[in-house]
């Protein structure tokens, strides 16, 4: 059992806007204490790279270990593919074998994606890989494991611990996950620059019509982006942040933050957005730059759901650092005959050519099926409400699924807390 004090006044930074929208922990809850700057990184090698193939397999073989038989979660989508294909790859060439493993989800279009997931498989010419589903409706036969830092801020915890049990279940002592492909490798917003610097009409027309094409209101962006290249760095991050994160820049404090730490919260808040566009004006020349780097850091990495490890081959440092060195436009390729495929031309460049019949040309999407599981679990939050952090009508009235689901996480975490022995102070 546990003794010690989780202080309220970092709980209330768990509700931050920074936190919630760039989904991440602000500081742990246990420990050492809180930190206001961002996290950043820079490859201590930056010659850039023509090619992340190599490290994207070295990274998923690390992934792997020396286990014998691993579980691969997948979703039907490019980035869980290309993780299955190479470690299936990899395990054919030294005995092992592969266990698939994948949550029933409903998208958008109201479709589920286990038959997506099914034909992906049937046409991948793969071999004899078991999948195993956990249907919409089954729980875990424990929660999520409890980790001192704080909850787990994965979309569903107990979701990917139904997985990982379903693979502990087949012989699998490893999981693998897809998550981090998007954030590191998917094509960003703001390209127009890059592609007019290099010449490259035909990316260019081809990016032209993937963004403006479907979505005029990105014209004002990719403007901006273009005529602040003139302006000196401090403005150039300022207008970005403004375009790009309209809503760190207005709203201020969640109205669910009790008023006894609205000040806290509002001053941290201030702290990391004015550290975030110091490190931009320091680092980056293009608002592509500073999307690219935003869409990943801070990096954070929930603590695994259990009952076995659980590795992500595109979050591993290595990978990381390898792909902070692939050109920003390397990431588009208007070769491609679908906008889904040119924006992910990194990943669909690690998928063997022979498979590209059977890719998905579509993204599935499951916004409304996360949303309705987070507000169906919506919790009465009364840990948080007893000792302060939030403010129990604006709690009762909030339908933001971002607010409900952290602080689903954090009453989750708290219960656990008390139950091993620790206190909350105000």
């Amino acid at each position: 059992m546990g003794s010690g004090t989780v202080l309220a006044n970092r709980l209330a930074l768990w509700l931050s806007w920074p936190a919630i929208i760039g989904e991440f922990a602000p500081c742990p809850l246990l420990g050492a204490p809180p930190a206001p700057s961002p996290a950043s990184s820079r490859p201590d090698d930056t010659r850039p790279v023509a090619d992340i193939r190599g490290p994207f397999s070295e990274s998923v073989r690390d992934c792997m270990g020396d286990h014998e038989r691993i579980g691969i979660s997948v979703s039907g989508g490019l980035d869980s593919l290309a993780v299955l294909i190479e470690a299936a790859r990899i395990a054919d060439q030294d005995g092992r074998r592969i266990v698939a493993v994948m949550a029933e989800m409903t998208d958008d279009a109201g479709l589920s994606n286990v038959p997506v997931v099914r034909r992906l498989l049937a046409a991948s010419g793969l071999g004899n890989i078991e999948l195993h589903i956990t249907a919409a409706r089954d729980t875990p036969t424990s929660e999520p494991d409890w980790h001192p830092e704080g909850p787990n801020l994965a979309a569903l915890p107990s979701v990917k611990r139904s997985l990982l049990e379903k693979a502990a279940d087949h012989g699998a002592t490893v999981a693998i996950g897809g998550s981090g492909a998007d954030e590191l490798l998917g094509t960003v917003r703001y390209m127009f620059g890059i592609f007019t610097a290099a010449g490259d009409w035909r990316a260019l027309r081809s990016y032209w019509s993937d963004t403006i094409g479907k979505d005029r209101q990105a014209i004002p962006g990719e403007g901006l982006a273009l005529a602040t290249r003139l302006l000196p760095r401090a403005w150039r991050s300022h207008l970005y942040f403004a375009t790009e994160w309209p809503e760190l820049s207005v709203q201020k404090v969640p109205e669910i933050v009790s008023a006894a730490h609205h000040d806290q919260v509002a001053s941290w808040s201030a702290q990391w957005i004015t550290r975030v566009l110091k490190h931009h004006a320091t680092r980056h020349q293009t608002w592509a730059q500073m999307a690219a780097w935003d869409a990943v850091f801070p990096l954070y990495l929930p603590p695994g759901p259990g009952p076995m490890p659980l590795k992500h081959p595109f979050l591993t440092p290595n990978f990381v650092a390898a792909a902070q060195r692939l050109p920003l436009a390397r990431r588009y390729d208007p070769t491609l005959p679908h906008a889904y495929w040119r924006q992910k031309a990194a990943v669909i460049s690690l998928i063997p050519k022979t498979m590209r019949s059977i890719l998905p040309t579509a993204k599935q999407t499951f916004r409304n099926d996360l949303a309705s599981r987070y507000m169906a679990g919506k919790s009465d939050a009364a840990n948080l409400i007893a000792c302060g952090v939030i403010d129990e009508k604006a709690w009762m009235a909030t339908s933001d699924p971002s607010l409900v689901n952290r602080v689903n996480a954090l009453e989750s975490w708290i219960r656990e807390a008390d139950h091993r022995g620790y206190s909350i102070r105000s």
